[in-house]
């Protein structure tokens, strides 16, 4: 009776709040439709442990990449090949095929609502691709129970309404695990149709710009965090449902302003299809507001986006072109958002004309009034680490050690005496990583080559 007990208490417990029946959503579709299956391939790998044989290689007829996979466990086999135009690509569809497979051979491992680890990747991916928030939480322990309890709340903008599920187990890993598999069992029935009309929108509205804004959103967030640490703020956010599609962040600064001598506290507010999306918005109307950012209209963060998009896609020359473009169209302080993945990209390529046109277009246009401190560390930073390229580094190191910088300084000293150890730093740090390498090359006693590391790369 006792041990009865304790597999109900362990169970995964669920509270609809939709009516009528619910139907999972295939996770065949799932595995066949979302973008990066590698996660749930290594979970799944994991828990078979099966005996794995791989090797990368290049189509000659097509110049792009593939991986061969080859599984053998429990006296069964199974190999497949998988194509992209990148290494990471190519291992991504064949972990794809083999996950295929499994879904008919090993259908208990890859069931979901058996398998809380598939679970949370599936519902993952779900809401990445469908802008949907997903929020889990550990539950307060009542009446001195050792159950540890959780509880999964999942919110779609296509969807009205939210679904929320708990799981229970006397491990915290395992209680996650559960509350996933119960909210995956719970999902509406009609979220796999919604799922495939999302996916098949075309490229230009679903797969382009997601990232686009994910990538404007982290380092929206970096910024925030890090004036939030420089300038000892804390930083509170509020989430609220309005309706489907529409999530509101409220962030609350608490400082002291030694101007007043008293604490101050400012809020603002954002609402957006998602809280990924309400909470960078929240973010950047903060910075906006304070005076640590400017915005940037409509128009030209398209042109941003579409520089990025550029580079995703190893269109170097093309975001070079757009970058030089950008540059007489907007403002110093925004530079930050494109300039330095620009001069990455070009560095990464080799191309020592572009590198030389982009810096001294750069420096032409800030004479006057002076380059961000900020962009001009992130240049430095991004020169100092061309290592496979070093040929580049001394002379773009050099051309931005006779930069103008903006007047962030008390006096013109500061400013003199920071530019000029700021730009040593950095050909001290370029100076390091060569020796270094050339340490390891030249040793007699060494057993083999190192290779030669490059952060300016593409695959």
């Amino acid at each position: 009776m006792q041990r009865r007990l304790q597999r109900l208490l362990a169970a995964p417990h669920v509270r609809h709040r939709f009516r009528g029946n619910r139907f999972q959503v295939s996770i065949a579709t799932i595995v066949q439709e979302a973008d990066n299956v590698l996660p749930c391939y290594v979970v799944v790998q994991n828990q078979i442990r099966p005996q794995v044989e791989q090797a990368t290689g290049r189509c000659e007829a097509t110049s792009s990449f593939t991986h061969t996979l080859k599984w053998t466990w429990q006296d069964k086999e199974y190999s497949c090949e998988g194509k992209h135009r990148s290494k990471r690509g190519a291992k991504n569809e064949a972990a794809r095929q083999v996950l295929r497979f499994l879904i008919d051979e090993e259908a208990s491992t890859l069931d979901p609502r058996q398998n809380g680890a598939v679970a949370q990747w599936a519902i993952g991916s779900l809401s990445e691709d469908l802008d949907a928030t997903l929020e889990c939480k550990e539950d307060d322990e009542t009446g001195g129970s050792r159950q540890q309890s959780h509880t999964c709340t999942w919110t779609c903008p296509q969807i009205e309404g939210e679904v929320v599920a708990t799981g229970s187990a006397r491990a915290a890993t395992e209680s996650r695990r559960n509350a996933f598999a119960a909210l995956y069992q719970s999902l509406p029935s009609a979220l796999e149709e919604i799922y495939l009309q999302v996916k098949a929108k075309p490229a230009a509205s679903n797969e382009e710009v997601r990232p686009a804004n994910k990538a404007r959103h982290g380092e929206i967030n970096t910024m925030h965090n890090t004036a939030t640490q420089k300038l000892q703020i804390k930083a509170a956010w509020d989430f609220h449902v309005h309706t489907p599609g529409q999530v509101e962040c409220t962030l609350t600064w608490t400082y002291y302003d030694y101007d007043q001598a008293e604490m101050k506290t400012v809020q603002v507010s954002a609402v957006e299809r998602s809280k990924a999306a309400s909470k960078a918005a929240a973010n950047q109307k903060m910075l906006i507001n304070q005076g640590h950012l400017v915005e940037i209209p409509s128009a030209q963060q398209e042109a941003i986006d579409e520089v990025h998009l550029a580079l995703r896609e190893q269109r170097v020359q093309d975001a070079y072109a757009k970058t030089m473009t950008l540059l007489d169209q907007t403002e110093p302080v925004a530079w930050s958002f494109f300039l330095p993945h620009v001069f990455r990209a070009v560095l990464g390529e080799g191309d020592v004309a572009s590198m030389h046109e982009l810096l001294g277009s750069a420096l032409r246009l800030v004479q006057d009034s002076g380059m961000p401190v900020e962009l001009w560390e992130s240049l430095l930073d991004e020169a100092s680490f061309s290592v496979r390229h070093y040929f580049m580094a001394s002379p773009a190191l050099r051309q931005l050690g006779g930069a103008t910088l903006a007047d962030s300084f008390p006096r013109a000293l500061e400013k003199d005496y920071f530019r000029r150890f700021r730009h040593l730093l950095a050909l001290e740090r370029h100076g390091g990583l060569m020796h270094g390498i050339q340490q390891y090359e030249l040793d007699p006693d060494g057993q083999a080559g190192v290779p030669t590391l490059e952060v300016h790369h593409f695959e």
